[in-house]
């Protein structure tokens, strides 16, 4: 990663956003009550069974899914 005014090329790693599981998970809540179908996507990958990603968050990404397929999505 870059250091702060470190002037770097184009495609260059200046940062890493990682959110905590707890902040997965709250977005993911927030998802359920808005989402649209164009938010699928980014939802899907969270439904994964690996190690990096809990059962609670897991769970939750299936309940956002299909609250917004509920609504009309896909």
């Amino acid at each position: 990663m870059a250091g702060a005014g470190t002037q770097v090329s184009a495609n260059t790693e200046v940062g890493i956003v990682d959110p905590s599981e707890e902040q997965t998970w709250e977005a993911l809540r927030a998802l359920y009550l808005i989402g649209q179908p164009e938010d699928l996507s980014a939802i899907r990958p969270y439904r994964r069974e690996v190690p990096e990603i809990s059962d609670r968050v897991r769970q939750q990404a299936t309940e956002t899914e299909k609250a917004i397929q509920s609504r009309g999505g896909h």
